[in-house]
């Protein structure tokens, strides 16, 4: 192999030099372009100073490419959960308070999107913090209605003027390090007046109605052996 001469060694370093600060300016142009989006923990941090909240132990984080470009977290504090979510360097929190030595059920703060047979559709992921250490699995009942009075215009064929809305959701808890996550889908036929309250009130009122405890809700654990190791109810 032919030995480089000092000049030519030289002249390859500065090459060298050259190129990763033309890779560096390029990545910085991209990152001002894109708005200047900090890393998911520091946007949540800078939202926290912001706030003057403290500053909490994140317990999780998703990947925004998995739900229309929305990271969600939820970091906990002595009192509080924060609950997070980021989307092009934007974010946005929901403060809960941490009840500690029992489970808090919070509410994440977008929509996560899921797979039904026949589309993808979107609708809230609800999150148990402070779980039991030895729980393997969990199951989360709960109870959503509703109650809405027509006051003007044509209804559609069949739909009523007072209409009052009841659904029971029972879902199987998947878990997410000390966090057992629990979404919620769609289980009324969308274009007919219940599916309209369903829709409506997932979207507008869920996370306020959990938060302010207006929605009863059953949340059972289980060890590995199936058997119930812990029962919290809401009602």
């Amino acid at each position: 192999m032919r030995k480089r001469k000092p000049l030519e060694r030289r002249t390859y370093g500065r090459r060298l030099i050259r190129n990763g600060v033309l890779c560096l300016l390029l990545a910085l142009a991209l990152w001002t372009v894109s708005g200047c989006p900090l890393p998911q923990a520091m946007a949540l941090r800078r939202l926290e100073r912001q706030m003057l909240l403290k500053p909490s132990t994140i317990v999780l984080e998703t990947d925004d490419n998995e739900n229309d470009g929305y990271a969600l977290l939820l970091g906990v504090t002595e009192d509080h959960i924060h609950s997070f979510a980021l989307r092009d360097g934007n974010g946005s929190l929901l403060l809960w308070e941490r009840k500690g030595e029992e489970p808090t059920l919070v509410a994440l703060p977008q929509p996560v999107r899921y797979q039904t047979d026949e589309a993808a559709r979107s609708a809230p992921m609800l999150a148990a913090v402070d779980i039991p250490q030895e729980a393997a699995s969990a199951r989360l009942t709960m109870t959503m209605e509703s109650e809405s009075i027509h006051l003007q215009g044509e209804l559609p064929e069949g739909w009523e003027e007072r209409f009052h809305w009841k659904r029971t959701y029972s879902m199987d808890g998947v878990k997410e390090g000390n966090v057992f996550l629990f979404q919620l889908t769609y289980q009324e036929d969308e274009d007919s007046q219940a599916g309209h309250a369903e829709n409506s009130h997932m979207k507008l009122s869920l996370a306020e109605d959990v938060q302010r405890g207006l929605i009863p809700y059953t949340l059972e654990f289980f060890d590995n052996s199936g058997q119930v190791i812990l029962t919290q109810t809401h009602s």
